[in-house]
């Protein structure tokens, strides 16, 4: 009699401390988790995630243009999840939901997506929440907030976490010199030299031409518009190659008054390198050429020149 006394004693305590644990949980706030601490972005930048909860998480910089795609697992701990919402601290970025047949299934039609609101459709307790983050334009104090709600007591029926993601300044267009000799028409050689961050060529002979090389790098964003501009049409003349090599690169090329020449892009590369001849007129020590190149990135940011410096001496008589 006393063994049934105790075989049932025994039951009824792990039937009770069950049940109190089975509600312990089930009055647990929602989890979130990300799947891995790597995120990775339209430019094949990769980006880690840093820190916990729910101290909070901060993400590498991303550049301003670019976008990180999020998958963050959300967990309602045996309750249902009822809706979700997401916040933008501010205007510098904005949130895209590219997976349209994920949104369908999951989030029932009353839900706002542009509002953030995410109502959960069915009994689902475990939902991924799939999302792009647009970056726009700079800003160190960039974040997002998301928070999860449960059928959980009122207590703990909503949990939260900021996810702080600093914006860069995007990369402007870059330029480079393939080679830094160059050889003239008349065989002499011309090194660029670099004094107090400008570039200078050897000075060039008057009645002589050297054909020159730069190359334009977009970075991350393809190239849009290139501009060359001497200080003046008098000194020396920028010498295009022909036009079947321009066709290949460029849509348009119109000349201006000064010399110079600007050159339409149909925006589908990044880099490119160009080839034209200097040939030097007349002595003018201060002589050069500007660079301007155009990107399609936001704002001001795709906007760069660069300045080679190419003094015209006299020729020298015999």
């Amino acid at each position: 009699m006393k063994v049934r006394f105790l075989i049932l004693y025994v039951l009824l305590a792990v039937i009770f401390f069950a049940c109190n644990s089975r509600d312990a949980i089930e009055q647990t706030s929602p989890k979130f988790n990300f799947p891995t601490d790597t995120i990775f972005t339209s430019h094949n930048d990769t980006l880690r995630i840093h820190g916990s909860f729910p101290r909070g998480f901060h993400m590498d910089s991303i550049a301003a243009g670019d976008t990180a795609h999020f998958r963050i697992d959300i967990d309602g701990v045996f309750n249902r999840l009822t809706e979700i919402h997401i916040e933008l601290e501010n205007a510098n970025a904005e949130l895209l939901f590219l997976d349209q047949a994920h949104m369908d299934s999951t989030f029932l039609s009353s839900s706002d997506f542009q509002a953030g609101i995410f109502r959960v459709a069915g009994e689902r307790t475990r939902i991924p929440f799939l999302f792009s983050y647009v970056a726009i334009q700079t800003s160190r104090n960039a974040s997002l907030t998301l928070t999860a709600f449960s059928d959980a007591d009122e207590y703990n029926d909503e949990n939260s976490f900021t996810l702080h993601v600093p914006i860069k300044r995007t990369p402007a267009p870059q330029f480079s010199l393939p080679y830094n000799t160059f050889i003239t028409d008349n065989n002499d050689t011309l090194q660029v030299s670099i004094v107090s961050a400008l570039h200078r060529l050897d000075a060039i002979t008057a009645g002589d031409a050297v054909e020159l090389q730069i190359t334009v790098s977009g970075v991350r964003n393809n190239l849009t518009l290139f501009k060359l501009t001497p200080t003046n049409r008098t000194d020396a003349e920028i010498m295009l190659p022909d036009k079947s090599v321009l066709d290949q690169l460029f849509l348009s090329v119109s000349e201006h008054e000064n010399g110079g020449f600007e050159f339409e892009m149909d925006g589908s590369f990044s880099e490119f390198t160009f080839s034209f001849k200097l040939y030097a007129k007349t002595a003018n020590e201060d002589f050069g050429i500007t660079f301007e190149a155009h990107s399609d990135a936001l704002f001001d940011y795709g906007i760069s020149r660069f300045v080679l410096r190419t003094p015209i001496q006299e020729m020298s008589e015999l």
